[in-house]
């Protein structure tokens, strides 16, 4: 059962910012610079604290969160 809702939580957060990106690429978002730079900040933090305590539970959904706001940080610019 863990398994089960670990996979379909990683996939939910996989497709998760598609919508957005897919938005700011075609112009219709405009994603706030400082925000989003903030927040993959923030997202690269819990990573690399993930790493160093050896964390196994739900580290490639944090890396994946993480990717997504240094993409949309990177396409605010």
């Amino acid at each position: 059962m863990y398994s089960f809702l670990s996979l379909s939580s990683g996939v939910l957060v996989l497709i998760s910012g598609i919508p957005y990106v897919i938005s700011i690429l075609r112009g219709k978002s405009t994603p706030n610079r400082v925000t989003w730079f903030v927040w993959a900040s923030v997202g690269l933090i819990i990573v690399f604290t993930y790493h160093d305590l050896e964390g196994k539970a739900g580290f490639v959904l944090t890396i994946i969160g993480a990717a997504y706001q240094v993409l949309i940080a990177l396409l605010s610019i």
